[in-house]
């Protein structure tokens, strides 16, 4: 790839292997947004790579207090419910 690429990433949950997987085979810069608490507390731990870039916010189709439910997977939120004002 002549340049750099610029890859935006909503809801990244658990599972970055292919937002990695962009940095490391196309040299690409990562912004991945999840507000999610235990995602945010996950990515801090786990994923050290400075082209990796967690903005902690949701992604909505209006503006507004928008509300958010677990899918009840791995790393579940207590309560299931979240809201984010965007």
């Amino acid at each position: 790839m002549p340049c750099k690429p610029l890859v935006y990433s909503f809801g990244i949950g658990w599972d970055v292997s292919f937002d990695l997987a962009l940095i490391h085979e196309f040299n690409a810069e990562v912004f991945a947004f999840d507000f999610t608490p235990s995602v945010l507390e996950w990515a801090e731990k786990n994923i050290s790579d400075p082209k990796f870039h967690i903005i902690p916010c949701g992604l909505s189709y209006k503006d507004g207090t928008e509300k958010f439910y677990s899918s009840g997977g791995y790393g579940t939120i207590a309560p299931a419910e979240n809201e984010c004002r965007n």
